[in-house]
């Protein structure tokens, strides 16, 4: 198989540190594991910055905030996750060296069951000592807290195409799909998993082989499907929107419930995600399943089912936790102090404990709702001629142009179980208990208008970044943080 379209790397070997991992071409060509620092600086994703930038006209310098959609923190939590994904990998491929026994065993029967299909061939295939090491790991979290985005940068880590000329095998790290609509779907899942072994190897044409072709039924093309997954050395395989395996908030009928009955959603986990989560402990494929927090409520309170959803760096991630003090900065305060660093503004203003505590309260530390409000309040600010910051054009732009989560982010501020149980994908509740309301007893804040000023960036904080060589955005040095915020 060439490729022609895809741009691949030739494999390339650094002798593993692990004697379990020597000689084992997927693991070398990985190389070790990075310690958290070198995660923290290749997960850096910063635009360039220089103080030129203030002075551009300011259609330039609108546009110039679209860069801000694509920055990367290196928050400790998607360190922590990065280091989960990549060990599991490298566990994943300590058994399917190329061509040796056990590998040979495999393949042999990953591709002779497609005769019987999915269930009858290939659940009948694992022996017991198969199943004893759990291949699979859980991201859950809140809508807006950066999972799917994360992933994609942890994904880039490694190369997307890998060619072992030596072996005449291909590589494939990250092979990610989307759970269908109702995750019942095999059919779907099997078309998902074609589609994009097509993209990743343009010319194999696994869709027009498998899906156009007649004979086949969905279990089979299934098994056929994980079977090249296998073959292709994939490192890991993703699933997002695992949260799909139902119709959330729908009935089995797929009639939207009210507030009331929703906390009566079948909570079962559906066969499709079994045989997915037994067909990655059989053929030692990791299995990452990502979804909002009602992932956690449909699988119910089975033990059997929580347990695949622990350990192997299984995390769930709510919105940013603040520390209140930009000296000892939490997670909230180290992504505000990134974003503070670039204001395209003809005068900048100066980060203060009193701003954190404004932009805590609009945005509730959910990182994509900070983004983006941070983009679109300095483009109003450019546009309306203003050139700088003030509270009450904060609160303006959050009226205006983020009137939709309002009421949603009210109600985490005000800790409103009333609102909050029925945004189940942003906070979760137990069913059993008796929504309550707690009123804010705080008196409104009145913010001052503060003096513009040019940014000056708290001691040791990563707003402390200087312009580099060639007016880029140096990364934030990570040895500032709390070192056991890494851990």
């Amino acid at each position: 198989m060439s490729a022609t379209y895809q741009p691949f790397v030739e494999a390339h070997y650094t002798p593993s540190n692990n004697p379990a991992y020597a000689g084992n071409p997927f693991i070398e060509h990985l190389g070790d594991l990075p310690d958290d620092k070198t995660l923290a600086k290749r997960l850096t994703r910063l635009p360039a910055f220089n103080s030129e930038q203030h002075n551009l006209p300011a259609n330039h310098r609108i546009d110039l905030l679209s860069d801000l959609h694509g920055i990367c923190v290196p928050l400790p939590r998607l360190v922590k996750l990065a280091r989960a994904i990549l060990k599991l990998m490298r566990e994943g491929y300590r058994t399917r060296r190329p061509y040796s026994l056990e590998d040979n065993a495999k393949v042999s029967a990953l591709f002779g069951a497609q005769k019987e299909g999915f269930t009858k061939g290939f659940m009948a295939t694992p022996r017991r000592v198969d199943l004893a090491r759990q291949m699979s790991m859980a991201l859950v979290g809140a809508s807006g807290c950066g999972k799917s985005f994360g992933l994609s940068q942890i994904s880039g880590l490694v190369d997307e195409v890998v060619y072992h000329e030596k072996f005449g095998k291909w590589q494939l790290p990250f092979v990610f799909i989307e759970m269908s609509y109702d995750g019942e779907s095999v059919h779907t899942l099997a078309s998902e998993l074609f589609r994009e072994l097509d993209r990743l190897l343009p010319d194999a044409g696994y869709i027009d082989l498998y899906m156009n072709r007649k004979g086949l039924n969905a279990e089979q093309r299934l098994s056929k499907a994980l079977a090249l997954c296998y073959e292709h050395g994939v490192g890991a395989l993703v699933v997002d929107e695992t949260q799909n395996q139902r119709g959330i908030g729908n009935d089995r009928d797929g009639n939207a419930l009210s507030t009331g009955k929703r906390s009566k959603v079948v909570k079962s986990e559906t066969p499709l995600m079994k045989l997915l989560v037994t067909a990655s402990n059989t053929s030692h494929i990791p299995l990452i399943m990502s979804g909002t927090l009602e992932m956690q409520s449909i699988v119910g309170a089975r033990f059997t089912r929580l347990r695949r959803m622990s350990g192997n760096g299984s995390v769930q991630w709510l919105p940013l936790e603040r520390s209140k003090d930009l000296t000892a900065p939490g997670e909230f305060e180290m992504m505000l102090m990134a974003l503070w660093r670039y204001q395209y503004l003809l005068t900048p203003v100066r980060l203060t404990d009193i701003w954190a505590e404004h932009f805590w309260d609009v945005t509730q530390g959910i990182p994509d709702i900070m983004v983006k409000l941070w983009a679109s309040v300095q483009e109003t600010a450019i546009a309306s001629r203003l050139e700088t910051l003030t509270h009450p054009l904060v609160d303006a732009v959050f009226q205006s142009e983020f009137a939709m989560v309002a009421m949603s982010l009210k109600a985490l501020r005000e800790n409103n179980l009333t609102v909050l149980s029925a945004l189940t994908d942003l906070y979760s509740v137990d069913s059993e208990a008796e929504p309550t309301f707690t009123k804010s007893t705080s008196p409104k804040k009145t913010y001052p208008s503060p003096t513009a000023t040019t940014v000056v960036a708290p001691p040791g904080s990563t707003s402390d970044m200087r312009t580099g060589p060639r007016g880029t955005a140096p990364p934030p040095e990570v040895s500032r943080w709390k070192e056991d915020a890494l851990v």
